[in-house]
């Protein structure tokens, strides 16, 4: 449905024409970039609802929302820090199990008095 060209622009910034070929309706989408020379060495890949602008060699560079047409920068080896999240909550998750298992299995016996001499 959509097609997505990426364009350079003599006197601005160069950009992605989004074209939906339903409805025939376009977009453009102006990439911030310093110099316009080095744009044949990017590349496109759509994922889900997000164009993903990257080098050729594989590099993330920035994303585009398909939605909301904003551009935001990528970033580069960014850490999944949601991981650590799931990992935290499954350990939590498994220690609370653990813990009431361990109380209901245990029946404290009678306290039992000692009685200490005074002499030793």
């Amino acid at each position: 449905r959509w097609v997505y060209t990426l364009y350079s622009n003599p006197s601005g910034y160069p950009f992605i024409h989004a074209l939906d070929t339903v409805r025939g309706v376009a977009h453009c989408v102006g990439i911030p970039m310093a110099k316009q020379g080095g744009i044949y060495n990017l590349e496109l890949a759509l994922r889900g609802n997000r164009l993903a602008v990257h080098w050729r060699s594989g590099r993330p560079f920035l994303n585009v929302n398909t939605t909301t047409w904003r551009v935001s920068p990528a970033r580069a080896g960014a850490f999944p820090w949601w991981t650590v999240g799931v990992a935290v909550a499954v350990l939590l998750i498994l220690g609370a199990g653990t813990r009431l298992r361990w109380r209901g299995s245990f029946r404290p016996s009678a306290t039992k008095r000692i009685a200490h001499s005074a002499g030793g």
